[in-house]
């Protein structure tokens, strides 16, 4: 079952059209800053608070609508073996295969499955503790 591999919600990927009022929005909530970079000239940054992290990310598809949450995402022990899983027990990958980011120092590996309602639910290697 996949829930064995599933160490808890990583984060909620939030794409915006607004990505400096949307990082400054989220530091009034109190969010700190984590990782930044750009990635196929679009901005993406990480930011925390007391446990929770949020990715905003540069996107003019689906950014600025009611409910425009792109998608959550659980953390897992082991990528590999969960991707199997996914597969095994008959998901809706969206993703073919484990895929990488260049994010943080080594990276990040994951996959994605359709959720029922049209939603998107990430499969994602552990972050960084210190995301700074």
């Amino acid at each position: 079952m996949l829930r064995n591999y599933c160490t808890g919600l990583q984060h909620v990927g939030i794409p915006t059209c607004r990505f400096s009022e949307t990082l400054r929005f989220y530091q009034a909530l109190g969010f700190a800053r984590g990782f930044e970079t750009i990635l196929d000239r679009k901005k993406v940054c990480f930011l925390s608070l007391a446990g929770v992290t949020v990715e905003i990310y540069e996107q003019d598809q689906t950014a600025g609508h009611p409910g425009a949450i792109d998608h959550i995402a659980l953390q897992v022990s082991d990528i590999q073996a969960c991707y199997a899983e996914a597969v095994a027990s008959g998901c809706n990958i969206l993703t073919e295969g484990v895929r990488f980011l260049p994010y943080f120092e080594n990276g990040v590996h994951y996959f994605t499955i359709g959720g029922i309602n049209g939603e998107q639910i990430e499969f994602a290697s552990p972050l960084p503790l210190n995301m700074a």
